[in-house]
């Protein structure tokens, strides 16, 4: 796409950047950075008034009002065993830190953009990330026998569900029937049960606990939105709604059970990441937000916020009334602070 070629980036792939077999863009530095490289040009075409895919409109030139992409360099940087930090305060390897380079790079081509299309004085611009990745300190991964955590003894919590519960993600129950309960894991355990009844619920929590040490979930990580290691009932219903409520939208998505582990643990034997998301941890959760405009003035505002905030923010700026959101009104979801309080 516009001189960007994503199949020629596997030739720059080799043990310095990438995994030892390269199958898809997330196994290489260079091949993800690649793919980045095809959604910021797609957005270089959007400010010259073009399609997405650098064709004209029939109509003529038509700027969008927002623009957005994600970046995944960075990411993959960080997961990749030949990358992540040096330092449990984050200094970056040599490998992440040329992903964090190419990644401001290509910020700055669209800031270029925006300034030769006169439209960079009236756009306000939003960096963030939906997630973090945990551990920041290589030396508290612990994984299940994975070759590249220092802490191999980590045991799957699924067979521990399944004395309780039998048959979640083990494909067919007894009699060859399908089986609805699942267990998703990264460095969580996020558990939808298939008996939904509070004793069943009440059996399974009971084997986790018991087994707290075995599976690494048995010391809460600081700044985690829950108070213990293993989560349910009442704790959950006020994060992702009731189960128990047949009927419901929570009944048919919210999950019964929630396994935070000990921060730096990973659910996961595979040897091609050292990170991971999902969970609470800070980690996980405490990332960057820079809000930068040509009419705001440069400073840090040391507020606790959410990334929830950002959608009502730019339905403000565009001069939209963010409780035009159900989300905005059913979690009273309010605009990031420091931005319009000065305003007429």
């Amino acid at each position: 796409m516009q001189g960007i070629d994503l199949a020629g980036t596997l030739k720059q792939c080799d043990a310095t950047n990438s995994l030892p077999t390269v199958a898809v863009y997330t196994d290489c530095i260079p091949s993800q950075e690649a793919y980045d490289d095809v959604k910021v040009q797609a957005i270089l075409n959007e400010i010259e008034g073009k399609k997405s895919d650098g064709s004209a409109w029939a109509s003529g030139p038509r700027v969008p009002a927002i623009f957005g992409m994600n970046f995944q360099a960075v990411s993959v940087g960080e997961k990749l065993p030949i990358g992540g930090y040096l330092t449990a305060a984050g200094d970056p390897k040599p490998t992440l830190e040329g992903a964090i380079a190419h990644t401001d790079a290509s910020i700055g081509r669209m800031v270029d953009a925006l300034k030769k299309a006169g439209l960079f004085e009236k756009t306000v611009i939003i960096v963030t990330a939906k997630h973090g990745q945990s551990p920041i300190d290589f030396q508290r991964l612990a994984m299940e026998g994975g070759g590249h955590a220092p802490v191999q003894t980590v045991a799957d919590p699924l067979p521990f569900i399944n004395m309780a519960d039998p048959n979640v993600d083990n494909g067919a129950g007894p009699q060859g029937e399908a089986t609805e309960g699942h267990f998703q894991t990264d460095d969580v355990g996020i558990l939808w049960l298939q008996d939904q009844s509070t004793s069943n619920r009440d059996a399974v929590v009971a084997q986790l606990k018991a087994n707290g040490a075995s599976i690494h979930a048995n010391v809460t990580p600081p700044g985690i939105i829950f108070d213990a290691n293993i989560n349910f009932g009442h704790e959950l219903a006020e994060v992702f709604g009731d189960p128990t409520v047949a009927g419901s939208l929570a009944h048919a998505r919210a999950p019964d059970v929630f396994v935070q582990p000990n921060a730096g643990v990973i659910y996961s034997k595979s040897k091609s990441k050292i990170a991971e998301h999902g969970g609470g941890t800070i980690d996980d959760t405490h990332v960057a937000l820079l809000v930068s405009g040509h009419h705001l003035e440069g400073r840090s505002i040391h507020h606790k916020v959410s990334t929830t905030q950002v959608a009502p923010t730019i339905l403000e700026l565009l001069g939209l009334d963010p409780h035009a959101l159900d989300a905005v009104q059913k979690e009273h979801t309010r605009v990031l602070p420091g931005l319009f309080e000065d305003r007429d």
